[in-house]
């Protein structure tokens, strides 16, 4: 009887611990997920801002607005990943360094195609109107 009655026991706690274990990942990957979108949609507005110029001498303009736009997301997702009330409302956990340098980077990463593309196509212009120059 003693035999039948643990294994019962440890399988209940062990489907206890799965099932904690598995909210626990749904919770960081939705934090990790919410992070990647913020940071990819602030580099979106930041490299549409110019379709010639490349973001980093975009930046020398003056714009406000911008910059309260992209001060209150960042303010706001810090706010979400670090204050329990709120990442509690949002079935956040939070993040721990590695996991938000990976967001940062994925975020950055999904639009750096464009300031490549950015890059060769002024490049393949500049090449372009030197020959028909000559």
């Amino acid at each position: 009887m003693c035999c039948h009655v643990e294994p019962t026991c440890l399988r209940g706690q062990r489907g206890h611990a799965e099932k904690y274990s598995q909210s626990l990942r749904d919770s960081v990957a939705r934090a990790m997920i919410f992070t990647t979108l913020v940071i990819g949609n602030l580099g979106l507005i930041l490299v549409n801002r110019s379709w010639q110029r490349v973001t980093l001498h975009v930046l020398d303009n003056r714009n406000p607005a911008l910059w309260w736009i992209v001060g209150g997301a960042l303010a706001f997702l810090f706010m979400t990943l670090t204050l329990p009330s709120l990442y509690e409302m949002f079935h956040f956990s939070s993040l721990s360094w590695q996991q938000l340098t990976l967001c940062i980077c994925a975020g950055l990463g999904s639009v750096a195609w464009f300031e490549l593309y950015k890059v060769f196509h002024r490049a393949h212009t500049i090449t372009l109107d030197q020959a028909r120059t000559q």
